[in-house]
């Protein structure tokens, strides 16, 4: 599944019903497989444990910046 030059996908970044922050990662060539696999990747890396939030324990800023080594452009939807 890659378009012609970019595949763009959109990820919410959110919890079981909260309004999160949408952000777009968008990679010349990228296929929807590989995107999981860096997705699932990069939020194993920006996990957080120790947070207090009960449902989103993801560090946005983490997962995006794990996403731009990775290639991809971050960018916000909202």
């Amino acid at each position: 599944m890659v378009a012609a030059g970019a595949a763009l996908l959109v990820l919410t970044v959110g919890a079981g019903g909260c309004a999160g922050r949408q952000w777009d990662y968008d990679k010349s060539g990228i296929t929807a497989i590989k995107l999981d696999h860096d997705l699932r990747e990069c939020r194993r890396e920006a996990y957080r444990p120790h947070t207090l939030a009960i449902f989103h324990r993801v560090d946005d800023d983490a997962l995006n910046h794990c996403m731009e080594r990775r290639g991809y452009r971050v960018t916000p939807l909202d």
